[in-house]
């Protein structure tokens, strides 16, 4: 019998045994204390770096080494490890890194190396470990398919299905929580990790179309998570597999179809089938050619749409029609229910710019879906409706909508012959956008709107300063009779008194039931806030721009009124989200022109473009963050001046000037020169987020 010392104790190596029950741990040493019968068994890898020196033995983990280097390692000028954050309170990797003054130092130079030692750690339990799939070439080896939480066996069972279907060989992985799968599919050579990753879409799409309740989440959790990554960071990791303590709990550990661990886990290794690229670029051209949904488009990045390829007709559609539309599934196909929930959903632009930008895309969602799939409907945001309508010829409308209390409203207004057009183009429709210039008038059409619809209002606004606008201006349009519908009282028993416009906002909660104008941060999704909403039938959001925000589209798509309208002079968001506007509020029923076009012919518009010599320094950019760059543009001395030297130029000239920049200190700076430089008599305000004035 061989012995060996573990933690200062003697012990003897009784025998090696195969596990072979259901959930196999592979060979088992069957040891004891030396001169005792008290016999321990402990899967072998875990005792190895403890037993003598077997040449045998050391060949076999040297072997074993070498594969899972080939088969799963990526890069090894860098690993990441495992730790609890106490900060986060849970556990996180972290690259290894090199200390110094008691720090980890930052970037390449400060990266220590992968080592056997460190796979053999990992392996026998000692350390978790993850890896980075992605070459500093923008290439990889292997792309993983991440599927976990709710559902998780049937998604990965419909995947299995798919490329088996399609013969891709496919290793499933129990992931280290137990409570999800890793699906990997290996390639022979490294390939452009953008073609890697457009097999596993396509994949995930063939899967949809078998498997409609799989969430578009899915096509977030690929590994690599991009296309691309900048020369000095490592990318996005994948925790490794095998690891040695969770194989004791059948976790990390390799499972077949029905995700019972395979018995010879490193005989499935040594016999997994890699794609070589000629046999990818086949596969991903014959998925794209026989799915009936084309989701996937090269072209995403540019137009931010879902490409749906063609067009799937519906025999016969049940839509019940409350706050989102609900789809009856009882009759769809899988097909069918895939295409619907496209419908609800587009690419998200801040994904694509994190990408062009080399940054990393963790907890970037590629797809923002606003679809919901409930047991028996697909849910769809309300502004599809009319999208709905062109799938089929027999649709059955069943209006659960709020149709909210009469009330007796007249205008005393008058209208201007545009604002007469946008107001007729509203009233044809439920719902829809109003975007109007400022200085339009949009006040005035929605008051038109609630004296022409005669039901209980709400006035969504973003903040306190706008409501009481609002309630100054409805005044002034409005003519109401009658009495409040709310009736409330004090503490004392005595009725509270109330406006027939009502307000909800801050502190104050005194609604009428009639017009209410409230802010939309009052809403925080409980159960009585929700039955507020409930109380009226039209329900008109301004400043619609911001629906896009989460807290807002939570609030949003709760409002089940008959009536839906949003007003906005900039239906347009620089990060890309308008989408949402539409989805939620309904297509924008009526634009006008960002210049009024009585001013449009007597006001010249000049635009004067200055060249720097910025550009010259275009390796140094190429490597920076965006937030360097910024930096590097608001400090650079040249630039500044020319920019001073207009401003200077237009003063003298007595011009209204108005600076637009990204930073508050390049501002400041600029504010700071001109004090110092100019002797010119000019008032000078700074505008900051919500424009809240204040002198300099």
């Amino acid at each position: 019998m061989q012995e060996f010392f573990m933690e200062n104790k003697k012990y003897e190596l009784v025998a090696i045994a195969q596990d072979a029950s259901a959930y196999s741990q592979g060979k088992m040493a069957v040891y004891r204390p030396v001169g005792t019968n008290n016999y321990f068994v402990r899967p072998l890898m875990e005792l190895i770096s403890y037993l003598p020196k077997d040449k045998k033995l050391e060949a076999t983990i040297t072997h074993r080494l070498q594969l899972y280097k080939k088969l799963f390692v990526g890069r090894t000028d860098v690993y990441a490890h495992r730790y609890f954050n106490k900060k986060q309170q849970k556990d996180v990797y972290f690259p290894v890194t090199h200390f110094k003054n008691h720090r980890p130092l930052k970037g390449k130079e400060g990266w220590i190396p992968l080592s056997d030692p460190d796979i053999r750690s990992h392996l026998e339990g000692r350390q978790f470990i993850g890896l980075y799939p992605m070459y500093e070439d923008n290439t990889c080896k292997f792309v993983v398919i991440d599927i976990d939480k709710q559902n998780w066996q049937d998604i990965c069972s419909a995947i299995n299905q798919v490329c088996s279907n399609y013969a891709i060989p496919v290793l499933m992985e129990v992931s280290q929580s137990g409570n999800g799968c890793h699906i990997w599919i290996f390639f022979s050579t490294k390939i452009k990790a953008q073609k890697a990753r457009k097999l596993a879409d396509n994949i995930l799409q063939a899967t949809m179309e078998i498997y409609p309740s799989m969430p578009l989440s899915a096509f977030d959790r690929l590994f690599p998570s991009q296309d691309l990554i900048q020369s000095d960071k490592p990318g996005n990791l994948i925790a490794a597999p095998l690891q040695g303590q969770r194989r004791k709990e059948n976790k990390t550990v390799f499972v077949d179809a029905h995700f019972r661990p395979y018995q010879q886990q490193w005989k499935i290794l040594e016999n997994i089938v890699r794609l070589n690229e000629k046999q990818t670029d086949q596969l991903i051209s014959k998925l794209q050619t026989e799915q009936q949904i084309n989701i996937i488009s090269d072209e995403e990045e540019d137009t931010h749409e879902l490409s749906l390829g063609k067009i799937v007709y519906f025999e016969q559609l049940t839509i019940i029609k409350s706050n989102m539309l609900f789809i009856s599934k009882s009759s769809l196909s899988s097909t069918q229910i895939a295409y619907l929930k496209t419908m609800g959903s587009f690419w998200n632009p801040q994904f694509f710019k994190r990408q062009r930008q080399r940054l990393s895309t963790f907890k970037t969602p590629r797809i923002i879906d606003l679809s919901v799939e409930l047991p028996d409907f697909i849910c769809l945001p309300r502004g599809l409706e009319d999208g709905l309508e062109k799938l089929s010829t027999h649709i059955e409308w069943k209006d659960q909508t709020i149709k909210g209390n009469a009330i007796n409203v007249s205008f005393v207004g008058e209208l201007k012959s545009e604002q007469e057009k946008a107001t007729a183009e509203l009233l044809k429709n439920s719902n829809g956008v109003l975007a109007a210039r400022t200085g339009f008038g949009k006040t005035v059409v929605a008051a038109k709107i609630i004296a022409a619809r005669k039901v209980s209002t709400l006035i969504l606004v973003n903040n306190r300063e706008l409501a009481q606008q609002w309630k100054k201006q409805l005044k002034n349009f409005l003519n109401i009779n009658g009495k409040p519908l709310i009736k409330e009282y004090t503490a004392t028993g005595r009725k509270r008194k109330k406006d027939m416009i009502g307000s909800f906002y801050g502190s104050t909660h005194n609604r009428s039931g009639v017009i209410d104008i409230a802010t939309i941060q009052s809403f925080k999704g409980t159960k009585e806030e929700q039955a507020i909403l409930n109380d009226y039938g039209m329900v008109i959001f301004d400043e619609v721009h911001h629906v896009p925000a989460f807290s807002y589209d939570e609030v949003i798509k709760n409002i089940g009124a008959h009536y839906l309208y949003g007003l906005s002079a900039t239906p347009y968001r620089q990060d890309g989200l308008s989408k949402i506007i539409t989805l939620r509020m309904g297509k924008i029923r009526y634009q006008t022109d960002l210049v009024d076009s009585r001013h449009s012919l007597d006001t010249i518009r000049r635009v004067v473009p200055r060249y720097t010599n910025l550009g010259l320094n275009l390796p140094e950019l190429k490597v920076n963050t965006l937030n360097e760059n910024y930096e590097l543009l608001a400090k650079n001395d040249d630039r500044n001046k020319s920019i001073l030297k207009d401003i200077t130029t237009n003063l003298h000239q007595k011009r209204h000037i108005l600076v637009l920049t990204h930073r508050v200190t390049h501002l400041q700076l600029l504010a700071d020169h001109l004090k110092d430089s100019s002797s010119l008599n000019y008032s000078y305000f700074s505008l900051q987020l919500k424009l809240c004035a204040k002198l300099l």
